[in-house]
Parts: C-alpha cells; structure tokens; sequence
C-alpha cells in the first residue's frame, strides 16, 4: 500500500505501514534518546499532534507527551488494531493500548498527513469507547501487622497512588464477621474503573515504591481480581 509521491505517481520513499509501525514504536519505546530518534525519523520538524486529551508541535513537544503517556499508563503497550487504509498523503489506523495478554485499557484510531517523502506532518487521534462493566478489583489479607512508622508511612502514601490510576478503597478496617469456616487477618478491598488499572496501579512505579513498608512489616496475601461485570449470571461459569 502507497500514498502520495511529489510528482503524483502514487509511489512514495517509505510505505505507509514501515512508518505507521515506526510511529507505534515510538509509543512504545521508554528510552528517552532512541524514541527522540524515531520521532525525527516519523515526523517532520514543524509535525503536529492533537487528540482529545494532548496536542503537541515539533519533535521535542511529541516526544515529551509520549514520555508523559508511558508514565500514566506503566507497563502497557501500544499495538496496531487492524490493517492501515491510505490513499494519496493520508492514512488512518487503529490502535490499542493495555498489557499484552489482557483486554485493552484504551482503543483509538489515528488519522495522518504526510509530506512527499512519507513523515508525517500532521496526526489527529480519537479515542473510542471501551467496553465497560468489569472492574478490577485488589484484595489483601494482613495478618501480623507490625504497625509502626513504615506502615504508618504506607497510609499516608497509598491514597495518592489509587486516585492516580482510578482506584479507590471499598473495604478497609473494617470488622469481619465470620459465619462459616476460619478466619484470621484483616481484608482490604480496593476498586478500579477496569482490570488494566488495577494492575498498572499494582505495577505502578508509585506504589512499589510504597510496597515494601507493607510487605515487610505484615504477613499479607494480595489477589488480583476481574469483575464479573454488569449482566454477569451465576449459570455463565458452565458455559
């Protein structure tokens, strides 16, 4: 697949799809020198981008708000979502952004210009819906809590780390009533818009920063969890 070529012809220096999955990689590229590289390479010095969340002009300005990205959403990638449609200087081409192997925390799709030897002048991104229902949800037992000035520091720390990523707690210190069977520990619940976040809260650099004041001064067992989502029946587990 071509686009455009200065004298019309149709055939350009570099196809569409080398430079869409250039552009790709330069999402998914954490090291600040060689994605400066592949923005220089994809885009033109007066390049644009704009989509409903960040605009961004010349190289500097895109590679720093795709720095900005990769440290909300730690740990996830972006993928091509689809083959790339292109005629004469334009292109468009969807895309997904989660942790490989789980359902996607984000979809878009991105419409681009190019110039006459296939970078990119101009980007304009949309952000479609994800499906919504499930959640995430974490939940920790603690036994043995050693509650000193760590565990008193997690406290104060942990808060800030949830509401960056959507998260919220549904139990915490709470009193357990045992109807069935042994108990022993304490239960904590913590909520999240999807599963994505809740582990890129999880595996955020954030919160384990915080993690070992509460790992080494309890005995704990943390699950992670998806919701079984809003029509979700009993029965849907034989299927």
């Amino acid at each position: 697949m071509t686009i455009g070529s200065p004298n019309g012809s149709g055939i350009r220096l570099d196809p569409v799809d080398t430079v869409v999955t250039r552009y790709i990689a330069a999402w998914n590229e954490t090291d600040p020198n060689r994605r400066a590289d592949i923005v220089r390479e994809v885009f033109t010095d007066d390049a644009r981008y704009c989509d409903p969340l960040a605009s961004a002009a010349g190289h500097a300005e895109i590679g720093a708000m795709i720095g900005a990205v990769q440290q909300q959403f730690p740990g996830m990638v972006f993928t091509l979502a689809g083959p790339v449609d292109a005629h004469h200087d334009q292109a468009r081409f969807g895309w997904a952004l989660g942790v490989p192997g789980e359902p996607p925390a984000a979809l878009g799709f991105d419409v681009v210009e190019s110039d006459e030897n296939g970078r990119f002048t101009s980007v304009l991104g949309f952000l479609d819906p994800v499906p919504t229902g499930v959640k995430g949800y974490g939940l920790a037992i603690l036994r043995d809590v050693h509650m000193g000035a760590e565990i008193r520091e997690y406290l104060e720390r942990i808060d800030a780390t949830l509401a960056a990523h959507g998260g919220r707690f549904l139990v915490h210190g709470s009193k357990a009533t045992p109807v069935e069977g042994d108990w022993e520990g304490d239960a904590i619940v913590v909520e999240f818009p999807s599963p994505a976040a809740l582990r890129a809260w999880y595996r955020s650099p954030e919160y384990q920063a915080i993690l070992p004041l509460r790992s080494e001064n309890s005995d704990s067992t943390v699950v992670l969890l998806d919701g079984a989502g809003e029509y979700h029946r009993a029965t849907d587990i034989l299927a």
